[in-house]
């Protein structure tokens, strides 16, 4: 029956359903997601005086809901988090529905699909934005990732970085577009190495036994195996060793960041980014 209904209404409409039953699903999951979903719900969505009107209410920044539960669903799909969909049979075919959808412009019925189709839409339409290419380069940067974490890779530290970079470029570039910040992902390298590094370390218990291994090969002992890195990881001293020095880099990486001259908007989401890091760090 509610799907039924859901034929009868604007895109935007079911674009926003699917956003808000993905944010009360994360924050069920954990409640730290409750800050930046809420903040980016107000974004997208909060405008008192068009609120009085029928028809779509437009926030400061809209789009930036749908495109954040994209790239959330999509990152939950890559860690194991969410099982693919249903009618996918790997994640490599859930990659080429998405590229095809982007190619011809018809989206699949479901939750990525819609929330994709809303994505391009909206930062075409709001911002003059194609992000049809960046959306594919988050594509594969995705499958890197599940491809790491389905044969368990132990990289180098350069390559970690290089993840970090690929992972969190297009999610922080959309978050700059969509508040008219004058920065780019490329000006602020220091950010992606940020939260690749502290959220490696934050969420070691969660991922590290689905198998994406974000230690590098060389804070291990030398000829370590993967399955033997997940039986040991917690009673190995390099590995403790390691997170200490991790988190000294990630007290180092705030300070750089801090002391970046940035327009006022993109300070306000570089602030907030790293408002929770900098709490995880300095505890």
């Amino acid at each position: 029956m509610l799907d039924k209904l859901m034929l009868l209404t604007p895109d935007w409409y079911e674009e926003s359903y699917i956003a808000l039953e993905n944010q009360f699903s994360l924050i069920n999951r954990n409640p730290k997601y409750m800050r930046l979903t809420t903040t980016l719900f107000l974004l997208s969505n909060f405008n008192p005086v068009r609120g009085l009107f029928p028809g779509r209410v437009i926030g400061i920044a809209p789009g930036i809901n749908t495109a954040y539960h994209f790239c959330r669903v999509l990152d939950d799909i890559t860690d194991g988090v969410l099982e693919l969909p249903r009618g996918y049979a790997s994640f490599n075919e859930l990659k080429t529905a998405l590229q095809k959808a982007l190619q011809e412009n018809e989206y699949p019925n479901d939750t990525l699909g819609i929330l994709l189709r809303g994505t391009i839409r909206d930062m075409k339409e709001y911002y003059s934005v194609d992000l049809r290419n960046d959306i594919l380069h988050f594509l594969d940067a995705m499958e890197e990732e599940h491809e790491r974490r389905m044969h368990k890779t132990i990289s180098s530290q350069d390559e970690l970085l290089q993840v970090y970079q690929n992972s969190f470029r297009v999610p922080q570039d959309i978050a700059f577009i969509s508040l008219d910040a004058r920065v780019r992902s490329t000006d602020i390298p220091e950010l992606a190495e940020l939260q690749g590094r502290i959220y490696a370390l934050r969420d070691l218990d969660e991922e590290l036994p689905k198998g994406a291994i974000f230690i590098p090969k060389e804070a291990l002992p030398k000829e370590i195996s993967s399955n033997e890195l997940l039986r040991k990881y917690q009673t190995l001293p390099e590995v403790a060793h390691w997170k200490e020095q991790e988190m000294q880099k990630g007290r180092l990486l705030i300070g750089r960041l801090k002391q970046k001259k940035l327009d006022w908007r993109s300070r306000i989401i570089v602030n907030f980014t790293i408002k929770g890091l900098e709490k995880f760090v300095l505890s």
